[in-house]
């Protein structure tokens, strides 16, 4: 049934990452949005299986911020920046930005937070995967399973914001591994941040850019 709903609101086969079980509460989720979220998340799905995981600045709602920042940013550096692999006491790591939307939209289903999409705040995740001025990073292991992932944002003063990095309780995952991953995660986000030309910040918040529903989290 979720493959069903699936193909019916996306015209398009599911990543081969996704579960059954994801499949299916991404298209519960999507077919409760209103009109004009439902209309951004169509046009983000396009525009990402046309131009790839950079697909945020050349999204509609986004086209006088990206044109902006430029001024300020290389918009190359943050649309399209280079992953960050080594191993972790021996566990290797890949830290990159969501290289797909679908990842965004679980983003608190994998680690059970207010946005996971079953919960009070799971609107926000839209927001994360439409606007130009915020990505999701992932830490993930050989497999492709998640191991970490953290939001971050752009504040209109162009500075870099990081909000909480949430670790996998995983088995695998000693203390150590789990410190390592999350610091993994905060050395990808200064070489981030030193290759696109932004500082970071410890206060700020993005402009509103598409109006979606958005949470810090």
């Amino acid at each position: 049934e979720g493959r069903r709903v699936w193909a019916h609101l996306f015209c398009c086969e599911p990543q081969a990452h996704l579960t059954d079980e994801e499949i299916t509460a991404i298209a519960a989720w999507a077919t409760g949005l209103d009109k004009t979220p439902l209309r951004c998340l169509r046009e983000l799905l396009e525009v990402w299986r046309e131009s790839g995981a950079a697909y945020r600045g050349r999204l509609s709602l986004n086209a006088a911020w990206t044109k902006a920042c430029a001024d300020h940013i290389s918009p190359d550096a943050w649309f399209s920046p280079d992953p960050l692999e080594a191993a972790v006491d021996g566990l290797p790591v890949t830290v990159h930005v969501a290289p797909d939307p679908f990842r965004v939209l679980l983003m608190g289903t994998y680690f059970g937070t207010c946005l996971s999409l079953d919960s009070f705040n799971k609107d926000s995740v839209l927001a994360n995967a439409y606007d130009a001025n915020k990505a999701v990073v992932f830490a993930l292991g050989a497999q492709g399973q998640v191991l970490a992932r953290k939001l971050v944002c752009i504040s209109t003063g162009f500075s870099l914001l990081g909000y909480r990095t949430y670790v996998a309780a995983d088995e695998s995952l000693t203390r150590q591994r789990r410190e390592g991953v999350a610091a993994m995660v905060d050395a990808f986000c200064g070489r981030w941040a030193r290759r696109a030309g932004l500082a970071l910040g410890l206060s700020g918040s993005p402009a509103a850019l598409s109006g979606l529903f958005w949470h810090d989290d």
